[in-house]
């Protein structure tokens, strides 16, 4: 999927200019010559990156950011302003820009600027799922009513209470059986971030997945120099979730 970006600035030309520079670099782009068309277009259009100019006739660029972060806070805003024109890139940052860029505007630089913009946008999407699916492992968090779900969730709930009780090294293996689509997943994710180990990783491997030669050093790493491509030491996943939880699916 392409990456997206809202332009918004009045000169024309110069908005012609980044449209044909960002497609050819496989950009999706969407251009507009005013604030106002701008938080038109985010009703309907949802770019990973908005960048505006400043000075334009009615709303001016802070407003822009104002209002484009009350539609998606998560939206990545970034700034023109005319060279020179420090106070409007501090005004900028402070009303929530990720970056800014005075002009004239080189497009070696315009790419560094987006593409930091967009790596902090993934990043923080990703931060974002991942809390999300924490904040949903849990017990309670788990819906369905049929005696089955109901005899695993109180199968599982002696398990914490047994856990509570035993020397964290010799908590015990848990064995989770199920058809495809049962839910496995979430209940041994409930098991882990409601009991003992929860401050502690939850290390996900897809056995499945592994390829046969890479087997032995995904699991248990390797020294650097342990053989040919072994450029620097790497930490298996085993040790990765010492602590925690080692979740082993599709075994």
């Amino acid at each position: 999927m392409a990456n997206s970006i809202l332009i918004v600035e009045d000169d024309e030309m110069l908005a012609d200019n980044f449209r044909v520079h960002l497609e050819r670099s496989q950009w999706e782009v969407h251009v507009v010559h005013s604030a106002e068309e701008g938080l038109k277009s985010l009703e309907t259009v949802r770019p990973d990156i908005v960048l505006t100019d400043h000075m334009m006739k009615g709303k001016t660029g802070l407003d822009l950011i104002r209002g484009a972060l009350a539609i998606d806070p998560q939206i990545k805003v970034v700034m023109l302003t005319g060279e020179g024109s420090v106070q409007v890139a501090v005004d900028a940052m402070k009303a929530g820009a990720c970056d800014y860029l005075s002009k004239p505007v080189s497009l070696a630089e315009l790419k560094v600027v987006l593409e930091k913009a967009l790596g902090q946008s993934r990043m923080e999407k990703t931060l974002s799922v991942l809390q999300r699916r924490q904040s949903q492992a849990s017990l309670d968090a788990i819906i369905g009513e049929s005696p089955q779900m109901g005899a695993a969730k109180l199968k599982a709930r002696q398990v914490l209470e047994a856990e509570k009780r035993i020397n964290d090294s010799d908590l015990p293996a848990i064995l989770i059986t199920g058809e495809t689509g049962t839910g496995k997943e979430l209940l041994a994710r409930a098991i882990h971030f409601d009991g003992v180990r929860s401050n502690w990783p939850f290390v996900e491997i897809n056995c499945a997945s592994l390829p046969p030669n890479l087997l032995e050093s995904e699991l248990f790493g390797h020294e650097r120099g342990a053989f040919t491509d072994a450029k620097e030491r790497r930490v298996g996943l085993v040790e990765a979730a010492d602590g925690g939880t080692l979740f082993l699916d599709e075994i």
